[in-house]
């Protein structure tokens, strides 16, 4: 389990621990104050405290995942990519970040995204636009947007290839099988976007840019038929 989510479930934990049992306190004690409602509720300074702390802490830890908790955007789908420009990239950046030396430079990041029902799994590629961002706002580059929705693409392209995997398997599959071919595809994914970002330069050498949109495009038009999200047994 990731980090961010371990320290989510301790803080969501420990808050709803230390506020029942500050409510289960008022409860059982008498009411001292004849003026004040038996049903009205005032938190107690350890209370206050701890909520207080929890929302620094969470905000600390969107912001050292580059989440923008101001202006969340849930997760777009891979089949909604052509309506989303640089405009939806809303991640929280770090100051005075460049990539070798430039400011003209994007982030994405995209997830795969896993639903296992008794007999489906859906399988879907996600951007992130809330853990997204463009460096400088200023920016309106077409083909900064086009190298960072084909990260996006590779990353539908692995998820295409996922569903394939799991379709071919002759019986609904166990939680030990479809956690080592998410496994597999994860490591393809992360294989992928190195060497994209590699041979490209991040997308500054035209000429291997071209030659990566051409290969992407081919690999999701061979893997057409595993475009639905949904493997059903």
């Amino acid at each position: 389990m990731a980090l961010y989510k371990i320290l989510l479930t301790i803080i969501a934990s420990t808050t709803i621990l230390t506020i029942g049992y500050d409510i289960y306190e008022w409860r059982k004690a008498p009411p001292y104050d004849e003026g004040v409602a038996i049903d009205e509720w005032i938190p107690s300074p350890a209370v206050t405290i701890w909520l207080i702390t929890v929302g620094v802490c969470l905000f600390l830890l969107a912001t050292c995942y580059h989440v923008n908790i101001f202006d969340y955007s849930s997760p777009i789908e891979h089949k909604n990519v052509s309506f989303v420009t640089l405009k939806d990239f809303k991640g929280v950046k770090l100051p005075n970040r460049t990539l070798e030396g430039s400011k003209e430079f994007a982030y994405i990041v995209t997830t795969l995204f896993i639903n296992r029902k008794p007999d489906e799994i859906v399988v879907k590629s996600h951007f992130h636009p809330s853990r997204s961002y463009v460096f400088n706002r200023l920016t309106a580059d077409r083909l900064l947007l086009d190298h960072e929705l084909y990260h996006f693409h590779i990353t539908e392209f692995c998820a295409r290839k996922m569903r394939k995997d799991l379709r071919e398997l002759t019986s609904v599959p166990s939680d030990a099988e479809v956690s080592f071919v998410l496994d597999k595809t994860q490591r393809e994914i992360s294989s992928l976007q190195s060497q994209y970002d590699y041979d490209t330069h991040h997308g500054y050498i035209l000429k291997q840019q071209k030659f990566w949109k051409n290969k992407v495009d081919s690999l999701l038009f061979l893997y057409k038929e595993y475009e639905d999200t949904s493997i059903r047994f």
